[in-house]
């Protein structure tokens, strides 16, 4: 609190700023977590927050980014409360090293997503399938971790795991979204006539996809990493929600090509959403030991 107090006022010397933020950079460079717990959900999720507190703490107290001896000491403060946050999430867990069951479980993981994603269809008589947009948002997310397929080395395997359920989980909605297509063709040109609009289908899907949320919750709900799992299934549902209203506030442009494709956007969020509920034992099945 005192080296807060005194990074507010700027009572400190430049090199009083540089050794408190040395000696952070230090703390958080030689801090290692140890991956071990009894309960394989809490850990991956308790491990998970650990190693993202842990990067954050040592990007704060790097040498890049502060220029000014108050900035040095606000650093060095951010890290140091970014540790103690590692141990608040470390602390609780015990029992033997987990190390090797989360690598294990990463891979299985990743080598199901990948699977899942090379035998989806995204692309129909010359028209983007509503999986494409799913696909391209996963593989964003995935690129890091595909480069974990060959050789699994990373610092945070908890993080890496817990991020592959969550994509796991919404992959397992692609087939059925590869039949529906986009109104555009690969050229983005109009093509209405070979696209159904979805806007009578949505109430039933968002219904369906609540349902799914609920009855997760319902089944997990004390199990960490499965409420992961169930907020990239709320995420989705919330995304459905806002795209439909942006439907309502452009109704005058109804059945205009720009339209019919936020149609089918928030059909896919809602059956996505709905698949990844679904999901959740089986991802729990195959990340947990």
């Amino acid at each position: 609190m005192t080296a807060a107090i005194d990074a507010e006022r700027g009572d400190f010397t430049v090199e009083e700023a540089d050794t408190q933020l040395s000696d952070a950079r230090d703390r958080a460079q030689s801090f290692e977590i140890e991956h071990r717990g009894t309960d394989p959900s809490e850990a991956i999720v308790q491990l998970a927050a650990a190693e993202r507190n842990l990067d954050r703490a040592r990007r704060r107290a790097s040498d890049e980014g502060p220029t000014e001896p108050s900035e040095y000491v606000q650093a060095a403060v951010s890290a140091d409360i970014h540790l103690r946050d590692v141990e608040r999430f470390v602390d609780p867990l015990d029992g033997p090293s987990i190390e090797e069951p989360l690598f294990d479980s990463l891979a299985t993981l990743i080598e199901d997503t990948e699977g899942d994603l090379e035998a989806t269809t995204f692309e129909r008589d010359g028209s983007q399938t509503a999986a494409y947009a799913l696909y391209v948002d996963l593989v964003h997310r995935l690129w890091d971790m595909g480069e974990l397929s060959d050789d699994l080395q990373t610092d945070e395997p908890a993080t890496a795991l817990r991020e592959v359920c969550r994509l796991q989980a919404t992959v397992t909605s692609l087939s059925a979204l590869d039949t529906v297509v986009y109104p555009f063709d690969s050229d983005g040109d109009a093509v209405l006539d070979r696209v159904e609009t979805r806007t009578d289908q949505l109430p039933d899907a968002k219904r369906a996809a609540v349902d799914a949320v609920a009855a997760a919750v319902t089944d997990h709900a004390d199990d960490p990493l499965a409420t992961e799992i169930i907020q990239q299934a709320t995420s989705l549902i919330e995304v459905g929600d806002q795209t439909v209203d942006n439907m309502r506030s452009t109704i005058n442009q109804a059945e205009t090509p720009f339209w019919v494709r936020q149609t089918v956007e928030a059909y896919a969020n809602y059956v996505a959403a709905e698949h990844a509920a679904k999901a959740v034992e089986d991802v729990l099945a195959e990340a947990t030991w």
